[in-house]
């Protein structure tokens, strides 16, 4: 499972829950190949969620029940980390940001405060309730 996904000066770094995969590529276009993995494009994605639901910034992705991705930062900047949201196990708040705890019981410390964690959360939960909403309403 997809815990994290960082840039890195050669390209990025997907951190899985057993383990770690370097790429050439920039963390957003991983972002962009999951989404047609899932069959729509990170772009289209992104104009429907502003439509419908009215977000605006830092849009979460919800790919699966096991894979929501939400970046830390605007999605260009270099130092921006996409982390999938159901792979936390936990969160501690700091003076200087987070420390997310991953199921495998990795590690990582951000420079996000707990109220944008909380906003976040907030996102994913409309995203879900419209996303349920949308397949009860029509199903093949």
């Amino acid at each position: 499972m997809i815990e994290y996904i960082v840039n890195t000066p050669k390209g990025s770094k997907i951190y899985k829950s057993d383990e770690i995969i370097e790429s050439s590529n920039r963390n957003l276009f991983h972002i962009q190949l999951l989404c047609k993995k899932f069959l729509f494009t990170y772009e289209g994605y992104i104009e429907a969620v502003k439509q419908t639901i009215q977000l605006k910034y830092q849009i979460p992705i919800v790919l699966s029940n096991q894979l929501v991705l939400f970046p830390i930062k605007r999605i260009r900047d270099f130092d921006n980390i996409w982390i999938n949201d159901y792979a936390i196990y936990d969160v501690i708040n700091f003076d200087s940001g987070l420390k997310i705890i991953f199921k495998s019981k990795r590690i990582l410390s951000i420079n996000f405060t707990y109220k944008k964690y909380l906003n976040t959360k907030i996102k994913i939960e409309k995203i879900k309730k419209h996303i349920i909403k949308t397949l009860s309403c029509h199903f093949l």
